[in-house]
């Protein structure tokens, strides 16, 4: 068997978990993750705000979003790169993980799964081991992400 180029190459994902699941960004979309800074909320709504060297940053609550209820504590902010200059930041609980991941593992979600699943802002998974145990890895869709950003302004 003739092993190729296009079957050794891999991206690199940042992985972290949203209540039960896991979910993923490429790490080129993700500027930095701090400790989370203050976050400004108002009411029930997903989105938030705070700041990052100097800029604003939207916060997107994706465990209010996906699993109902907000994050017990949010210790860590995963700051991305959103269109043009505008930052938004992804809070989670514990330290995320960085993973090599071959492409060709790599598997697009349908968007008919998509639209009618909980988790409509994932658009490609990936089965990885973390724990010992092999994982279903849900690879978030930034443009879905600035969706739900666009939506709550």
């Amino acid at each position: 068997m003739l092993i190729t180029k296009a079957d050794k190459a891999t991206t690199k994902l940042l992985i972290f978990s949203v209540g039960k699941l896991y979910v993923a960004v490429p790490l080129d979309e993700v500027i930095k993750v701090i400790r989370t800074p203050e976050i400004f909320q108002s009411g029930e709504k997903t989105l938030g705000m705070s700041h990052f060297e100097g800029s604003e940053v939207l916060v997107v609550d994706l465990h209010r979003e996906i699993m109902g209820g907000s994050l017990p504590s949010n210790r860590y902010l995963i700051v991305m790169q959103g269109e043009v200059e505008d930052l938004f930041g992804i809070p989670v609980s514990g330290l995320p993980i960085m993973k090599d991941v071959l492409l060709k593992n790599v598997h697009s979600i349908t968007n008919e799964y998509r639209d009618r699943d909980t988790l409509g802002v994932a658009s490609h998974m990936v089965q990885l081991p973390i724990n010992n145990e092999v994982q279903t890895i849900f690879l978030l869709s930034s443009e879905k992400l600035l969706t739900i950003i666009r939506n709550q302004k």
